[in-house]
């Protein structure tokens, strides 16, 4: 071909685009057993692979993963799965006790035979409990990798496959009451995840707190989770709200937006009432002083 037939004639095709596995992001992790004829004694679910199995003092079995700790006691039944996000603290007691401290008060204490297994067990969960640095590390993520790549007709991918579909926040609204007397309302100020990276891109909020507010709420709370709805007691109008806790320090700092905020949260509840006015009126203003 002459340099003239080589200029016209048309460029190569570009090679397909890499597809990025979950093996490549999210890899298989080895599962080390402290002895031999030890077995994991749970299912690991989609994305979950065990890295350590041990042994504890009354022959059960003690096991992570890269989601959760679980103790198994000899004996049938009795078990407890643990979240790893779900522990405060882990604690060494009397040399053999390991116990684990979990978020929502409960306290699981593991005995081993040697101080030597019990601080090295110590060792392993105290590394997991280091705050994350992005999302990408959380186990969610590794779960939606690896559940995107499931048979169509797997639970995990329909699970990833629901959560990415829109279509069920404003039915669950209308099922909890949220719209009935116009005392809530949602925000998309987390479109974008700026206001907070751990939250959802809609938030459910007061009517009356204005977006301009939001962003002040979150500078004054912890990894800026500002208080948001998660539930409404469709009897009586009482919500559940979630936050961080706000950082006063120890001159005791405060903020009035976010304490407007919270006022407001009482004031819709009791507005959102059966049988209540439905007016609202938001702490502060000239309405709710008169």
């Amino acid at each position: 071909m002459c340099e003239r037939e080589r200029a016209r004639a048309p460029p190569p095709p570009e090679p397909p685009p890499h597809r990025v596995r979950a093996a490549d992001l999210y890899p298989r992790l080895r599962t080390h057993y402290d002895e031999p004829g030890l077995d994991v004694p749970f299912t690991p679910i989609c994305g979950e692979f065990v890295q350590w199995v041990g042994r504890t003092a009354d022959g059960g079995a003690l096991a992570m993963s890269n989601y959760r700790v679980h103790s198994q006691p000899r004996r049938r039944g009795g078990g407890a799965s643990l979240p790893l996000r779900l522990l405060d603290s882990v604690e060494v007691r009397d040399l053999l006790h390991l116990v684990l401290l979990c978020k929502d008060g409960r306290t699981v204490k593991c005995t081993f035979s040697t101080g030597e297994q019990c601080l090295e067990w110590w060792r392993r969960l105290t590394t997991t409990l280091a705050p994350v640095s992005s999302l990408q590390e959380t186990f969610a993520a590794g779960y939606a990798a690896w559940a995107k790549e499931q048979p169509p007709a797997s639970v995990h991918r329909a699970l990833v496959r629901h959560s990415q579909q829109r279509h069920w926040f404003a039915p669950e609204l209308e099922r909890l009451g949220f719209t009935a007397k116009g005392s809530w309302r949602v925000t998309a100020v987390n479109s974008d995840f700026k206001l907070c990276p751990s939250y959802p891109p809609l938030l459910i909020v007061p009517a009356c707190i204005g977006d301009e507010d939001m962003d002040s709420v979150a500078r004054f709370r912890a990894m800026r989770r500002v208080p948001a709805v998660v539930w409404r007691h469709r009897g009586n109008g009482a919500v559940i709200a979630r936050s961080s806790q706000p950082e006063v320090g120890w001159l005791g700092w405060r903020s009035s937006e976010d304490e407007r905020l919270l006022a407001a949260f009482v004031t819709a509840c009791t507005s959102d009432r059966p049988h209540h006015s439905s007016k609202v009126c938001c702490p502060g203003t000239d309405e709710a002083d008169s």
